[in-house]
């Protein structure tokens, strides 16, 4: 059964290296926050990998029940073939049995 992924936390403000008053006070918790990045992006990945895998064996399995689906209706296509051909043989029988009477 497919999940929904989990969350991936927002990066606070980055570094600019153009603004010295900040960067450094702005460094420490963007490196930091790179390791969180990464293992959530990797459980991200983990769940999107899973639930692919989900949807490829939910394929397989409708292609397994599609083939026995189409096959049970050539089953049936040919038992009302045969239905018809025997009606047809019965339609005849009366009208000779009829005309023989």
């Amino acid at each position: 059964m497919p999940t929904t992924p989990p969350s991936i936390t927002a990066l606070p403000t980055p570094p600019d290296p153009n603004d010295r008053a900040t960067f450094n006070s702005r460094a420490y918790p963007w490196s930091v926050a790179q390791q969180t990045l990464a293992t959530e992006a990797n459980a991200v990945a983990a769940n999107v990998y899973a639930n692919a895998q989900d949807a490829a064996d939910q394929a397989a399995l409708a292609t397994t029940n599609g083939a026995a689906q189409v096959a049970l209706a050539a089953d049936q296509a040919a038992l009302a073939a045969d239905q018809v051909a025997l009606a047809g043989a019965h339609a005849i029988a009366a009208a000779l049995s009829s005309e023989a009477a």
